[in-house]
């Protein structure tokens, strides 16, 4: 891995090495308390990311793009407070199963180029400050009634690139 200062406070980690199934208890312990990370794990094969993964880093990106992941445990995201972008283009997620609750602070979640099949009711839970969700390339064809109902300030939803069809009369999108 190597890392490089973007702010005083901001630190950006970049990884080109295989790490065993996104597991870091102990990245914890060797990374500064009083710094943010931006941490980018792309282009890899992992296919698992484990619960508590990423516990007690101060994480402001994740950028997991162009990896393999097939299973992302529902508390894999937990203690990651500050997260505020999370980068999951690109793999082969089928279902939304995180803990969305732990991502209080997240502004953007890209899930473009998976294959989602369906929204479920509250999929999203919790994530109100969210602005931009990308649901572009996957296979969704079909969206339960609230699956949008708690992204109260979504300035940005791409549903594009998927097999769709929109009743015109439908209430999904009304306020």
């Amino acid at each position: 891995c190597w890392c490089q200062n973007l702010k005083t406070s901001i630190i950006e980690i970049i990884c080109n090495q295989e790490l065993d199934n996104i597991h870091f208890p102990k990245l914890g312990f060797y990374l500064k308390n009083d710094s943010i990370y931006k941490l980018t794990l792309n282009k890899k094969s992992y296919t698992h990311l484990l619960n508590f993964s990423m516990k007690n880093i101060k994480i402001s990106d994740l950028n997991l793009d162009q990896n393999q992941l097939v299973l992302i445990d529902y508390d894999a995201f937990y203690g990651l407070n500050m997260l505020k972008t999370l980068i999951l283009s690109n793999n082969k997620l089928s279902f939304i199963s995180i803990d969305t609750k732990n991502l209080q602070s997240l502004t953007e979640l890209n899930l473009s180029h998976n294959q989602i099949k369906i929204l479920c009711n509250r999929s999203f839970i919790g994530l109100a400050k969210l602005k931009v969700l990308n649901l572009d390339s996957n296979q969704i064809d079909q969206i339960e009634s609230n699956a949008f109902s708690d992204l109260v300030n979504l300035e940005k939803l791409n549903l594009g690139n998927n097999f769709l069809q929109i009743d015109k009369n439908s209430q999904m999108f009304s306020s």
